[in-house]
């Protein structure tokens, strides 16, 4: 009977310890997914900062054509009232 009762305290330790080692398994997963996502949050804030700062430099350019693009169409409508004037 002592053999049972030590196969049963060796069960119940082993059931114990498979409980404790899933919660701390579980405990893991959210840790890191706690992780991750914070990864994910700065890695798409770089992303969301860097496609600002190149939609800037874009758009600083398309304004600086447009300005160069009214300025000739200015002179061209001035030359053209010479002409036909």
């Amino acid at each position: 009977m002592s053999n049972q009762n030590d196969l049963d305290d060796q069960l119940y330790i082993l059931l114990a310890s498979m409980k404790e080692y899933r919660e701390a398994i579980a405990d893991d997963n959210k840790r890191l997914e706690k992780f991750y996502n914070h990864v994910a949050s700065g890695v798409l804030d770089k992303a969301e900062k860097s496609l600002e700062n190149a939609n800037k430099k874009h758009t600083g350019a398309l304004n600086n054509s447009i300005q160069a693009l009214n300025e000739a169409t200015h002179r061209l409508n001035l030359k053209l009232i010479i002409i036909f004037a």
